[in-house]
């Protein structure tokens, strides 16, 4: 009864793959935004800079807990970032969610849908959002399950009713859900008594699906050359492990997009490191034994992958690729070029021996 106040909705999401390919695109790029304070020797670049080729840039992000209140996920410092690419021509998709699962339970319910909850963080949103009106979607995040989840049969199904919530408020808006795989994968390879999101229940709400990889596997010295996201092989996660857990999961293709990421991975760190950007492996490859990075040959294998599978992909973080041709690759962005290039089934336009450190 509760889903029957979305009925309209049902002929939006009709519609929706029309927004979807002109509000998202097939080849998305996640802005870092804040380089000049992590990376203290990196500058901002103009937002006019980034390739033209993203079809629309990802912003993480805003975070809500349990009042209501809302913020920027990392810092307030952020809004000025967020304003940026706000302020070009391109669309921009922004992560929005509770911390965790339990979060996201109390407020759905385990049982009957607390609609109210979502009545009240949705009035909170809309004051929140005043000036960033021109987002053109949000990407939810903290929905996967972990170790202390506890059941709730109804969680989909209560989802249901908080988007429905949502798209009455922001009628415009788009909505994605984030899918870390690497839990979902662990959460289908071991007993459990927590369930999942049930795709068919939720799909025709969602207007885009993005597989995110961190910590997909720790680097070792077989994925150097390769990076952490393996197409195949013997690593604990591969690609093809992927496409086996997508298929058992029942996405659909034509809303999927595979979020790669555009930096390497030390031994030491499953996080993004200032010194591990591609500009410094490419000024100082003697010295990258101990970090594991994508070549242009796997990215561009990547990208194929990404057309046979989805729909696109999610280049994470693009002002965080090679800005500034350290790597000689006769052009800035040589990881997204490739990347692209591999979705297009197109020819690198040039052979970057420093990014391949060859």
């Amino acid at each position: 009864m509760h889903i029957s106040l979305c009925l309209s909705t049902l002929i939006y999401t009709f519609l929706i793959s029309t927004v979807c390919s002109i509000g998202l695109g097939s080849s998305v790029c996640e802005y870092y935004g804040a380089v000049d304070i992590v990376c203290g020797n990196l500058t901002i670049l103009p937002i006019t800079s980034l390739p033209k080729e993203c079809s629309s840039f990802l912003y993480d992000g805003f975070t809500v807990d349990m009042n209501y209140n809302i913020n920027f996920t990392f810092s307030v410092d952020d809004k000025r970032y967020l304003l940026l690419i706000l302020n070009s021509s391109t669309p921009v998709i922004v992560s929005y969610g509770h911390h965790i699962r339990e979060d996201w339970t109390e407020i759905l319910g385990c049982v009957d849908p607390v609609t109210q909850n979502a009545v009240d963080e949705m009035k909170s949103l809309q004051a929140f959002m005043v000036p960033y009106s021109n987002i053109t979607g949000l990407l939810l995040t903290g929905l996967q399950p972990n170790e202390n989840s506890v059941d709730c049969p109804n969680f989909s199904k209560n989802l249901v009713v908080y988007i429905c919530e949502m798209k009455k408020t922001f009628p415009k808006l788009i909505i994605g859900i984030d899918i870390p795989i690497l839990d979902i994968i662990y959460y289908n390879t071991q007993p459990h008594n927590v369930t999942w999101l049930d795709i068919g229940v939720i799909d025709a709400y969602i207007s885009f699906y993005v597989i995110s990889f961190f910590d997909f596997n720790s680097c070792t010295d077989d994925l150097r050359y390769v990076g952490i996201i393996p197409e195949s092989g013997c690593a604990t996660n591969t690609l093809e492990k992927v496409k086996c857990t997508i298929k058992e999961m029942k996405i659909s293709s034509k809303k999927l997009l595979f979020g790669y990421i555009l930096n390497s991975i030390s031994k030491d760190s499953p996080y993004f490191e200032c010194k591990n950007t591609y500009s410094e492996i490419c000024r100082k490859r003697d010295g990258t034994s101990d970090v594991c990075a994508d070549t242009q040959d796997t990215l561009k294998s990547k990208g194929k992958f990404a057309k046979a599978n989805g729909n696109g992909f999610v280049a994470s973080f693009i002002d965080l690729d090679d800005t500034v041709c350290a790597c000689k690759c006769n052009t800035p962005f040589p990881a997204f070029q490739a990347l692209l290039d591999g979705f297009n089934n197109a020819s690198s336009k040039s052979n970057c021996s420093l990014f391949n450190r060859q």
